[in-house]
């Protein structure tokens, strides 16, 4: 039963996936295309580099808008054009939704 349980959990993960990423490709942002997505039991993961932190709120908006989403885990790093050498910025915040808030809590 175990194996079966495994199987739908990776299924339910990779069309979350694949919503998530269809839904970013909507926001008509290119470099949205460039993140990359994975999910663990309704949590989403999001790691790549944008160039504005506007850029990585909108991502952050519509990756939590998607059903099937409990939560993000937003490792997306803020590099502009200007700081392409430089060290990025690094964001950790984690969206949790609750009855009183559904913002991004950073931990």
């Amino acid at each position: 039963m175990q194996a079966n349980t495994d199987s739908l959990s990776a299924s339910f993960a990779n069309d979350l996936c694949e919503t998530v990423v269809n839904s970013l490709g909507q926001t008509g942002y290119v470099h949205h295309r460039s993140l990359k997505i994975r999910a663990d039991e309704g949590i989403v993961f999001v790691e790549g580099i944008l160039p504005t932190w506007f850029m990585r709120q909108v991502a952050l908006e519509c990756i939590k808008r998607v059903a099937g989403v409990n939560g993000v885990i937003d490792r997306i790093q803020v590099r502009t054009y200007l700081q392409h050498n430089a060290e990025p910025h690094f964001s950790a915040a984690v969206f949790v939704p609750t009855a009183e808030d559904d913002g991004l809590e950073t931990k």
